[in-house]
């Protein structure tokens, strides 16, 4: 469950539920429109 390559982890970079880019890797909300 730790597992940062778990799908089913919320911390996961291509969770539909991020509120940041989903491009970001860090999810960084702060810099939208960075790729």
């Amino acid at each position: 469950p730790a597992s940062p390559a778990s799908p089913a982890s919320p911390a996961s970079p291509a969770s539909p539920a991020s509120p940041a880019s989903p491009a970001s890797p860090a999810g960084q909300p702060a810099t939208p429109a960075q790729p």
